[in-house]
């Protein structure tokens, strides 16, 4: 398996590239539907477009910095003497992008995160905006799971020969050159059935006028869950452990599904409780 699909030069087009591409411009025009249905304005979010996508990138850095490159992090900032440089060796490994890339669920959150909170100072409608978003994130990063399978990115954990969905890689960059579980499958598999539930469920909520932030506190908040949940197939998830227990990425997964679900309760609760009495009576 080639991780490259055309390479000229310096300039390289692998399978992530090529499927994030493809999921990025369909999640684009999927956006433009769920904002003209909430009526929204795309001017807002063009109008501060630059700044989303400074804060997504740097989001996006940082989730690589943390995780995957905090091994080489560690190993080079210990060998410098003094404070100051290894001030100075983490900002330069910070912004090294072309070592480690970024990282798309991180840069997803970051960007989330600026345009609610610019939302918030713009006037704008937040929890209306995040409903409009949440189909198209959704879809986005099902093609972008096919693309990591593909290119041998956060790959699985090791698994038996003997398990009937176990793959191998023939890639350098695959540390494991035995079985594995093909967990970006899993994950576009299940993000795929979340997302086929959630375009059900878009229907309803634009016809019946649910409550801004009900639909999108769902799905983000199942999205995230299940990246948590499969943190324990990945590649590393006995080692890299929050307290002997949960994978530390996962637990981040977690804690951002679990806080959205209390929000949403919060948000919600009173409504879902007017339709119960609405429903069954007093």
């Amino acid at each position: 398996m080639q991780n490259i699909l055309l390479s000229y030069s310096f300039f390289e087009i692998t399978y992530s590239l090529l499927f994030s591409f493809i999921g990025a411009t369909i999640a684009v025009w999927m956006l433009t539907r769920t904002v003209h249905e909430k009526k929204l304005s795309l001017q807002f979010l063009s109008d501060h477009i630059l700044l989303f996508s400074v804060s997504a990138l740097l989001m996006g850095r940082l989730g690589v910095f943390l995780f995957p490159l905090s091994l080489v992090v560690s190993e080079k900032v210990y060998d410098v003497e003094f404070w100051y440089e290894k001030v100075w060796e983490y900002i330069s490994i910070f912004f090294s992008f072309w070592h480690g890339g970024i990282d798309i669920i991180w840069a997803l959150g970051g960007f989330i995160f600026v345009f609610l909170l610019l939302c918030v100072f713009r006037n704008q409608h937040p929890l209306s905006w995040m409903d409009a978003f949440s189909l198209p994130t959704v879809f986005f990063l099902i093609f972008y799971s096919i693309g990591k399978f593909f290119s041998g990115v956060d790959y699985g954990s090791p698994v038996s020969d003997e398990f009937f969905l176990a793959i191998q890689y023939d890639l350098k960059d695959v540390q494991y050159a035995g079985s594995i579980h093909p967990v970006q499958l899993y994950e576009a598999l299940s993000l795929f059935i979340l997302f086929f539930v959630a375009w059900k469920l878009w229907d309803k909520y634009i016809s019946q006028n649910w409550p801004s932030g009900i639909f999108g506190g769902i799905i983000l908040s199942s999205l995230f869950f299940i990246l948590f949940f499969l943190e324990f197939f990945r590649w590393g998830s006995d080692i890299n452990l929050l307290f002997g227990i949960l994978p530390k990425e996962g637990a981040i997964f977690l804690l951002v599904s679990v806080s959205i679900l209390l929000f949403m309760f919060w948000k919600g609760h009173f409504w879902f409780f007017s339709r119960f009495k609405s429903k069954f009576g007093e």
